[in-house]
């Protein structure tokens, strides 16, 4: 009833606002975005290719000894329609009119899928676990990404800006971490080209990814599209002016010009801090304050009795970003990470008596650290070993903090209209979706949203039911910048009933979090699951593609037996005894359930239980879990309490 409802009105909308289908104007031939110079074509479907034009002249365009014409529309849009090719190249793709000829090179047919979300979409692979092995292997001239310029926009837009890049161990730390490692494995398996189009924009929740037009077509959404329509808001001027805000941070010099960096400064109002030196340790509940970014300058006062030999400042560790000067001299050292980290100081830039170790650390999302406890910075001067500890003096405000993003970009729609919408009809294989930690504080509105999403891509797409594979959240305990409570279980729960859509499917990741971020660091297991899902729905092979699914419970001589779908050729726990169910009667007080794997079953009993009604697996932001099938696959959380 849902999709045909939304269906109805999607039609009415278009007839009722034929502007919105209307593209840039222009009188040169011009091409979408996405038709670049190593682009991937998705194979065995039809090939639609769109752009903008003179009016009434006529476009031709060659593929592969394949033709095609379009007569420019009056709105100066054209498109033309090839037929579906086998997988292969490279080829040469020219559109041409009478005044205008545009060619394309290293095309090829293969695999291509939209890889979309929130920020552990975005996580690049040069940030995950998997990168120092990676990089020494990554030259893949047939793994080609196109990353999708961040923007958002009130009308739905007809181009994009982004380019297509072949993966090499120059280039592929940019990518997706987990697209990259479902890329990688599909392209070795398959043996062709596999192109991936990645759209996703750290921090978004789900609404502004799902059109205005599906979203008003809830009664549970439809006030707040018509709330941001009326509040009048521009967020392309927004984001504009953000960026150049940006860009002021990036460019910030304030402490240089103040002299913050030399020994005549007068900082006798800075704060007194210590160990470790970093923004998280130093401002404490005022974090979020500094949230995402910013300046932390620390100052330490040194005395030397003596000159006679070149110095070595000492870090036991440096991380971030820095920038370090002594006595107002900058010693060169940038984007240090680890520890041991050395510097050579001549003696030239110290002075006998008093000195001054001045360091600006650029912290995003609090991280960065100049030393771990006292005495991990020190001098060393021949065989002297000065420890710069005790007091040190800091600063956050010398310079700007990073702009906060406008709160526009959460509008219903704006993320689809500007990232999404101009994507459309591209062919592609399906979707990568990895999204849901900016939508826990209230989770079941999840319930709907979800597969509002995937039925709203799918019209608009009109390749009937594209495979939609997602990855249900990790493990995750809540740190100082970003709580976790029980609401991430049941964001869990609605991303496990959103497998009642057909073509879709669900990695499990409640075994590869990180119990104190966010932003987990295993990349290439999250991707591996995706394809194995890929594997069974989108490619109908005959695989285990799923960890343990709930499927029924039997009440038993006061024990609870458990079964499960996607069981493979039996249940294993990977802990000596299986962790993670709880077992309740009709109180709903629940206990740790002793359980026992029969078979495909989970047998659970508690001592003090005569008669269980209820039962809960992994119902916890981060729980203990233990249980798999023997594919290696984790079991999704899950309760039987509503």
């Amino acid at each position: 009833m849902l999709y045909r409802h939304y269906i109805c009105f999607l039609i009415l909308s278009i007839f009722a606002f034929p502007n919105a289908l209307k593209a840039f104007q222009s009188d040169s031939l011009c091409v979408n975005g996405l038709f670049k110079h190593h682009m991937v074509l998705q194979r065995e479907k039809s090939i639609p290719i769109w752009g903008t034009g003179k009016p009434e002249t006529t476009v031709h365009v060659s593929l592969n000894n394949q033709r095609a014409s379009a007569t420019v529309q009056p709105d100066s849009t054209w498109r033309v329609q090839l037929s579906a090719m086998i997988a292969g190249g490279p080829h040469i793709l020219q559109i041409t009119d009478l005044r205008d000829s545009i060619s394309i090179d290293d095309v090829y047919v293969g695999e291509v899928w939209l890889a979309s979300g929130q920020s552990n979409m975005e996580f690049t692979l040069g940030s995950s676990l998997s990168w120092a092995e990676e990089q020494l292997h990554a030259d893949f001239p047939n793994i080609r990404f196109f990353q999708v310029v961040h923007g958002m926009n009130n009308q739905q837009q007809h181009d994009v800006q982004g380019s297509w890049v072949r993966s090499s161990s120059a280039t592929a730390a940019a990518f997706s971490g987990v697209a990259y490692h479902f890329a990688k494995k599909l392209h070795q398996e398959k043996n062709i080209a596999v192109g991936i189009i990645q759209s996703a924009w750290g921090g978004t929740p789900i609404e502004p990814w799902i059109s205005e037009d599906a979203l008003s077509s809830r009664e549970e959404t439809k006030p707040s599209v018509i709330q941001a329509r009326e509040s009048g808001a521009q967020p392309t001027q927004l984001y504009a002016k953000y960026l150049q805000d940006v860009e002021a941070f990036e460019n910030a010099s304030e402490g240089l010009r103040l002299g913050v960096h030399t020994l005549a400064y007068q900082d006798q109002h800075w704060k007194k801090v210590s160990f470790p030196l970093q923004v998280s340790s130093i401002y404490g509940d005022e974090t979020a304050l500094y949230i995402p970014g910013c300046y932390l300058w620390v100052r330490k006062h040194f005395d030397l009795s003596s000159l006679d030999k070149d110095a070595t400042l000492q870090f036991d560790e440096l991380e971030g970003e820095a920038a370090i000067y002594v006595n107002g001299t900058e010693i060169e050292l940038k984007n240090a990470q680890g520890t041991s980290q050395g510097l050579v100081l001549p003696k030239s830039v110290l002075k006998k008596g008093r000195n001054l170790l001045a360091i600006r650390l650029r912290s995003l999302w609090a991280t960065g650290t100049v030393g771990h406890s006292e005495g991990s910075v020190s001098l060393v001067i021949g065989t002297k070993h000065i420890k710069l500890d005790g007091e040190w003096l800091s600063n956050i405000s010398v310079e700007p903090r990073y702009p906060d993003l406008p709160k526009e970009r959460n509008n219903p729609g704006v993320l689809f209209n500007a990232m999404i919408a101009p994507l459309i009809p591209y062919s592609v294989q399906g979707v990568l979706w990895y999204q849901g930690e900016a939508n826990t504080w209230r989770p079941r509105d999840y319930q709907f949203m979800f597969p509002l999403l995937i039925q709203d891509w799918r019209i608009r797409w009109q390749q009937g039911y594209m495979p939609f594979l997602f990855v249900q959240l990790p493990n995750f305990g809540g740190n100082n910048l970003a709580p976790a409570d029980e609401s991430w279980a049941y964001l869990r729960e609605a991303q496990l009933m959103t497998l009642q859509q057909p073509a879709t499917g669900m990695a499990v990741s409640i075994d590869i979090g990180d119990a104190t971020d966010i932003h987990p660091r295993n990349k290439k297991d999250v991707g591996l699951r995706l394809y194995e899902a890929a594997r069974h729905i989108a490619y109908h092979e005959d695989n285990v593609y799923s960890g343990p699914l709930y499927r029924r419970m039997e009440i038993k001589d006061h024990k609870i037996i458990v079964y499960f779908d996607h069981a493979g050729d039996g249940l294993i726990s990977k802990t000596a005894s299986v962790e993670g169910f709880k077992i309740a009667g009709a109180d709903n007080n629940f206990e740790d359930a002793t359980a026992t794997i029969v078979g495909n079953t989970v047998e659970l009993s508690h001592p003090s239980l005569k008669n269980p009604t209820t039962i809960r697996y992994g119902w916890a932001a981060d729980p203990k879990v233990s249980l798999y099938n023997t594919a290696g696959l984790p079991a999704s959380p899950f309760r039987t309490d509503k």
